[in-house]
């Protein structure tokens, strides 16, 4: 006989899941910084600023630059700085990659939509 006692086999008990994730992480969006350009006339331009999350959507900024300069925003657009290029309003902050735009009033003429400053 050996003089060493008998050991028994170590059983471990399976771990419960943790309902935390080990490593956590801040999944809210950064905040960025938008220059929306105003004109009330060819040579008269003014600058506001938004500080907003970058998802959000650009219908939610011309509604928040609308309502700020106390207009309706059915009747305002966002465009690129050169006022000619329109911006996909269905994409976030983020998506669209721009930092800077231009409120211009939509206007109907006798030849359909037309794009005046503000």
């Amino acid at each position: 006989m050996s003089s060493y006692p008998l050991q028994t086999p170590t059983v471990r008990k399976p771990r419960k899941p943790s309902n935390e994730a080990p490593h956590q992480v801040d999944t809210k969006p950064v905040n960025v910084l938008l220059k929306i350009h105003l004109y009330s006339t060819l040579e008269v331009k003014q600058t506001t600023t938004l500080d907003v999350p970058g998802d959000t959507l650009l219908t939610t900024i011309l509604a928040m630059v609308c309502k700020k300069r106390k207009v309706d925003p059915s009747e305002y657009t966002l465009r690129l700085p050169d006022t000619r290029t329109d911006v996909d309003m269905d994409k976030t902050v983020d998506a669209s990659g721009l930092r800077e735009f231009c409120l211009l009033r939509k206007e109907r003429g006798p030849s359909g939509n037309s794009f005046h400053h503000f």
